[in-house]
């Protein structure tokens, strides 16, 4: 293992380094997680790492060693139908570009109602919300989980990861008379990702009310549940978490600078509470005054 961790330092050393500022983790992490798929597939690293960059994707990262099944069967696929893709070359490649075009190659299977009920009744998976268009289901168990990822490309389909996220929130959409599984999230709405384990990018608002985390619920008290759904759901303010959110000084300057996007003077005693963040705040509202002069 270690020889096989020396040469891929030493192949792709300045890569690495320069991801692992990236993520903020150790160079020997990121050759650790790489190392599974490295064995059968040695000149696809390059483009493995930089399918792991959030300079270069965005949010629309690899997560390994999560996705490393997922990854090992889409290269394995992409030697088998690479003359008949769009581009030999995988560079010319984002990871779910290729995806999606080897799925629409080799065909995706479709449950059906029968087998969707069977999956929201299983063990495990409770009832959380319903309106007329979405049900979200609360999963509670490894076993839930995985019977809920088959059929689509989320990492928990894998037991040990699925143990992981847990609770874990599956969304249906009534479609045609049936309820079709169309997203997964995390408590914290860390991660809102759609049957093909892309990030969740449009949010109607009937469904951001059914995802909206309430009193009655535990992570109501969180700050970083409340700054979450701000961002990765409403995408805008949220009057009703604002309090929880001045709970963190951190988390109070991120929601004036991503989401007011501006001063937040409801927020400044909180942030004084950190005098880094409070000189990150005023830098940035001075920059936006420079901005607005200009």
């Amino acid at each position: 293992m270690l020889l096989i961790e020396a040469k891929l330092i030493d192949r792709f050393g300045t890569q690495i380094s320069r991801l692992s500022q990236e993520l903020d983790i150790s160079p020997e992490e990121i050759v650790k997680s790489v190392e599974p798929i490295e064995k059968g597939t040695k000149v696809y690293v390059p483009w493995l790492l930089n399918q792991m960059s959030p300079s270069k994707m965005g949010n629309r990262i690899i997560r390994l060693p999560e996705d490393s099944q997922r990854v090992i069967e889409v290269l394995n696929k992409f030697n088998l139908f690479k003359h008949k893709l769009k581009h030999k070359d995988i560079a010319r490649y984002k990871f779910r570009e290729l995806e999606g075009e080897i799925d629409k190659l080799g065909g995706t299977q479709v449950k059906s109602k029968r087998q969707e009920t069977r999956d929201i009744k299983a063990i495990g998976v409770e009832d959380y919300r319903e309106s007329s268009n979405y049900k979200i289901v609360e999963v509670t168990t490894v076993e839930a989980a995985c019977q809920l990822a088959k059929n689509t490309k989320w990492c928990t389909s894998d037991p040990e990861t699925a143990e992981e996220y847990l609770p874990l929130f599956v969304v249906f959409e009534r479609q045609n008379g049936k309820l079709v599984k169309i997203a997964q999230y995390t408590e914290d709405f860390g991660q809102i990702m759609d049957v093909k384990d892309n990030p969740l990018e449009s949010i109607p608002d009937e469904l951001k009310k059914l995802m909206r985390p309430t009193k009655s619920h535990d992570m109501w008290m969180d700050a970083t549940t409340a700054y979450r759904y701000a961002h990765n759901v409403i995408k805008g303010k949220w009057p009703e978490g604002e309090e929880t959110i001045r709970q963190l000084p951190v988390l109070a300057f991120r929601y004036a600078r991503d989401i007011i996007k501006g001063r937040w003077p409801e927020g400044e005693e909180a942030i004084k509470r950190d005098s880094y963040h409070w000189q990150q705040y005023t830098d940035f509202i001075e920059r936006e005054r420079e901005r607005e002069r200009v």
